[in-house]
């Protein structure tokens, strides 16, 4: 999906960027959690603390639209 939606030229920055975001959501999300079970004896405060997050994020991901490249630009007109 990165490449069709960015082009190649980018696609090696943009696949570092997400794979480190992965590395530290799966490095701080444990601690959370555990933070959270230590504190409160239960997960769901966090649980519906993250929940208006999700959803947010849920939202944007459904509006965004894949940004149109010149190739697409140029089929879309009826050109080459």
């Amino acid at each position: 999906v990165w490449g069709e939606a960015f082009g190649q030229t980018e696609l090696g920055r943009i696949q570092g960027a997400a794979q480190m975001l992965t590395v530290v959501a799966s490095a701080t999300g444990p601690l959370l959690f555990a933070k959270c079970f230590s504190t409160s004896g239960s997960y769901s405060p966090l649980l519906f603390g993250l929940s208006p997050v999700i959803l947010v994020l849920a939202f944007c991901a459904y509006r965004t639209r894949m940004p149109l490249r010149e190739k697409s630009r140029l089929a879309a007109a009826g050109g080459c």
